[in-house]
């Protein structure tokens, strides 16, 4: 995580936006700067969740650059909605080139 926020200018220095239609327990917010934009889901509670994603009318494309489940979700794409997993840490990426 360190890491990322070191590489990622979005994360460092970009503008915030709470999500909008999270579930209860959870937390989302995004963090742009120019073309890019990253997506921060934590699900606090032990059940799944769902958080749907920015862009989710336009079929936006979403990468995963880190989830707190492990490797088996990195490099996946993912478009309108993420499932968590309890208590579960998601970071996805857009590039709005």
């Amino acid at each position: 995580l360190i890491s990322l926020r070191q590489t990622t200018q979005a994360l460092r220095s970009g503008s915030y936006e709470p999500a909008v239609g999270v579930p209860e327990g959870c937390l989302a917010f995004s963090r742009r700067l120019n073309e890019q934009e990253i997506f921060v889901a934590l699900n606090f509670s032990a059940g799944e969740a769902e958080v749907p994603l920015p862009g989710a009318a336009d079929d936006r494309p979403w990468r995963v650059l880190l989830s707190t489940r492990g490797e088996d979700r990195e490099g996946l794409e993912l478009c309108r909605a993420v499932r968590l997993s309890g208590h579960e840490g998601l970071l996805l990426i857009s590039d709005h080139s």
